[in-house]
């Protein structure tokens, strides 16, 4: 590859050499693009090369926090609204951002607050440690 544009850069003019450089790289690319799709298609589970190892993590509040947030069984998707510019409310928890995204905002319309979002614990933590008041899902 590297021979080519070398070769294409001393016979042409410079605009007209770096067109055909651009398409080689280009078909390059897209060759290489195809062959990692194929590979990836390829592999089974067996040839991965990564390996899981369970990790225990010492028992404080956030690491269960992080270990429940990592759940797919749980919701952890929070609907919030603003009562104000530093107090919000969480109207209802999700399993995903897709569900929560379709009913937050009309959920917050009801109950005559402010959209603020979708959000999740990270969020909740920093909202915390900005003197923001936090009322939690019931």
């Amino acid at each position: 590859l590297v021979s080519k544009v070398a070769a294409l850069g001393s016979e042409l003019p410079l605009p007209l050499a770096m067109a055909k450089m651009m398409r080689v790289l280009l078909c390059a690319l897209t060759a290489l693009v195809a062959h990692s799709e194929q590979a990836n298609e390829v592999q089974t589970p067996s040839s991965k090369s990564l390996v899981e190892v369970p990790v225990e993590l010492p028992a404080t509040e956030e690491n269960r926090q992080i270990v429940s947030a990592s759940r797919p069984t749980e919701e952890k998707v929070s609907c919030a609204c603003d009562t104000s510019s530093t107090s919000h409310v969480c109207v209802q928890t999700f399993f995903t951002l897709s569900v929560c995204s379709e009913s937050c905002s009309t959920a917050c319309r009801e109950l005559n607050t402010a959209f603020h979002g979708c959000i999740g614990v990270r969020t909740i933590r920093w909202f915390k440690r900005m003197g923001h008041t936090w009322a939690g899902c019931s």
